[in-house]
C-alpha cells in the first residue's frame, strides 16, 4: 500500500471529503500535482491541501514548503490549511512494526514566515487504531 493509498484510507476513516489532485502525465512522463498539493480535503469547515510522502523524503518536502518562494505559501495566504503527511513503519526490534503517519501543519506567521507544527498518529497494519 502506497503512502497515497494510506492517506486516502485515513481521510475516509475521519470522515473527510477529498479529491486526489496528483496524477501521472503520460507525455511528460512524470507525476503532476496542483501547486504542491497531492490531495484536497474538506474536514468539517477546514479546507486542507495535503502533500503526501514517505519518511525518507519528509525533510526535503518540509524544506521546500518553507522556502520563501514556495507554492505552499499561496495556499496559506488564501486561507487553506497546508499539511504534509509522511508515512513510515516503526517499532522496536523483534516487535510488530506499526505504520505511523507524521502529520505536519504549516502555518503562516504575521511576518510572512512559515512555521511548522508536527503531530503524530499511529495506525497498525490492519488499519485499526492501536
Amino acid at each position: 500500500m502506497s503512502p497515497m493509498q494510506r492517506t486516502l484510507e485515513y481521510l475516509r476513516e475521519i470522515g473527510a471529503v477529498f479529491v486526489k489532485t496528483e496524477y501521472y502525465h503520460h507525455y511528460a512522463r512524470r507525476r503532476m500535482d496542483i501547486w504542491s498539493a497531492d490531495v484536497m480535503a474538506l474536514h468539517g469547515r477546514q479546507l486542507m491541501a495535503i502533500q503526501v510522502t514517505d519518511v525518507d523524503h519528509y525533510a526535503e518536502h518540509v524544506t521546500a514548503a518553507i522556502a520563501t518562494d514556495s507554492k505552499a505559501r499561496n495556499w496559506l495566504r488564501g486561507g487553506v490549511s497546508f499539511y504534509i503527511y509522511a508515512w513510515g513503519k516503526y517499532g522496536a526490534r523483534g516487535k510488530r512494526k506499526l505504520w505511523r503517519v507524521k502529520i505536519t501543519q504549516l502555518v503562516l506567521n504575521d511576518d510572512g514566515t512559515i512555521e511548522k507544527l508536527t503531530h503524530g498518529y499511529e495506525i497498525n497494519n490492519t488499519g485499526d487504531r492501536p
